[in-house]
């Protein structure tokens, strides 16, 4: 990698992975069970150095996003901390053949959660829904950033 130089990763996606881990993130214990619903943005990454990318990333529209799930969003105004690492250690919900990590991600109506929550879905009573709809629509979640982080 070349230091300052910006990257554009166009195979970033959210796998499913650890179900105990985002149910906790949800603030809401009944939430059992989760799947990826694999809607593409693209990151942007920036070299710190020729083997150290910066945490700070950013999304943009992908040509992978067919059905346009993100066509009304302003993905310019997304907050994310990326790290390429697959780690469980640090990261419980990280999958080893994953792609890194999304491990914060505030969107332009300043939700926030530690986790890529534009896909992430969660069922409850045999239903699907994102982590600020439905039954998690007034969740707080802020407070398990702060403890955590």
């Amino acid at each position: 990698m070349i230091p300052g130089c910006k990257y554009r990763m166009i195979d970033y996606d959210t796998y499913d992975g650890a179900v105990i881990t985002y149910a906790s993130c949800s603030g809401i214990s009944n939430f059992q069970e989760f799947k990826s619903a694999h809607n593409h943005f693209d990151l942007i990454l920036t070299a710190l150095s020729t083997n150290e990318l910066d945490s700070n990333v950013k999304a943009i529209h992908s040509a992978r996003d067919v059905k346009g799930h993100f066509k009304n969003q302003d993905l310019a105004k997304w907050e994310i901390k990326y790290n390429l690492d697959n780690d469980k250690t640090k990261y419980s919900w990280a999958v080893s053949n994953g792609k890194g990590v999304i491990y914060y991600m505030k969107d332009e109506y300043n939700n926030e959660v530690p986790y890529d929550f534009k896909n992430i879905k969660f069922e409850y009573k045999g239903s699907w829904y994102y982590t600020f709809n439905g039954p998690a629509n007034n969740v707080v979640i802020k407070p398990w950033i702060d403890n955590l982080g």
